[in-house]
């Protein structure tokens, strides 16, 4: 049996799983994961195969979660549960359902709930020259100026799937994808993507909103506001002094933020792309 722990937001995870496929699923997750060998994980998850009758068993502790054939199916439930487990005991600073990327050194996160179109905006700037962090979750750490992201496979939904066709590059590696209905887990560098290794500072807030037929506006707002809609999107609020509020007030001084609502993925994207050459000229240059 392997053995990992999963470190994120000054939390940990353990991991057990086997040879064959349940490695190959732990690898196509977790590989631009940081690892730990000294942090104590507060809870154990456990991958196996039992064979081609019985499928793949996803375990907490002594507790079966969840038992599947599909591996497309299974790595969908595995990601879920290592990313509720590791929100649950985030402490130290912000942990926020947020996309993120960088762009020439500045960092730019897009927080909002499942449904905002994080991930399919984050696939449009990845293969528009941004560099990648996370689709789902950002921390930061009290005090800091710096993003961390959980740089998973992009998730991708299955309304989506044209878009997602139209951005992936012709020499993508086989083993990058894993479908199952209704979502699609992509590799970001199948769209020529560099995957951030380490911190990014934080330059930029964008909220994104996805709603089907609506024309896209991009609204500044104000720091109030941007505090607010911070709050909307913590994860760990529960762990941290005040709730995390003094937190998201400092950041929300401190960064410009907007929102974004959009029902077109290419327009958002390209109206993001406008929007950032203004504020970060060197993000014009690609």
């Amino acid at each position: 049996m392997n053995r990992r722990l999963l470190s994120f937001g000054k939390s940990t995870v353990g991991l057990e799983y086997g040879h064959g496929r349940p490695a190959d699923l732990v690898d196509f997750l977790f590989q631009n994961i940081p690892g730990s060998k000294t942090e104590k994980p507060w809870v154990q998850l456990r991958l196996e195969d039992r064979g081609e009758d019985d499928g793949l068993w996803l375990w907490q502790d002594d507790k079966l979660l969840f038992k599947d054939s599909s591996a497309g199916s299974m790595a969908d439930h595995l990601m879920s549960q290592a990313c509720f487990t590791l929100a649950y005991q985030s402490r130290e600073g912000l942990l926020l359902h947020s996309a993120a990327v960088q762009m020439s050194g500045q960092g730019i996160i897009l927080p909002g709930k499942t449904g905002a179109g994080k991930s399919t905006l984050t696939a449009w700037l990845l293969s528009h020259g941004c560099r990648y962090l996370t689709d789902e979750m950002v921390h930061i750490a009290n005090e800091s100026d710096t993003i961390s992201g959980f740089a998973r496979p992009i998730t991708i939904k299955a309304p989506a799937r044209q878009l997602l066709l139209e951005l992936l590059k012709e020499d993508w590696p086989p083993g990058g994808m894993l479908q199952s209905e209704p979502i699609y887990m992509v590799s970001p560098e199948l769209f020529g993507a560099q995957i951030l290794a380490g911190d990014s500072p934080l330059d930029l807030i964008i909220f994104p909103r996805y709603q089907p037929d609506q024309k896209v506006e991009i609204r500044q707002l104000s720091k109030a506001l941007t505090a607010f809609e911070l709050m909307k999107c913590l994860a760990n609020a529960r762990n941290l002094t005040d709730h995390g509020f003094s937190e998201a007030v400092r950041l929300a001084a401190a960064t410009p933020a907007y929102s974004l609502s959009y029902g077109d993925t290419e327009q958002a994207g390209r109206s993001v792309s406008q929007l950032l050459g203004d504020l970060l000229p060197s993000f014009s240059d690609h």
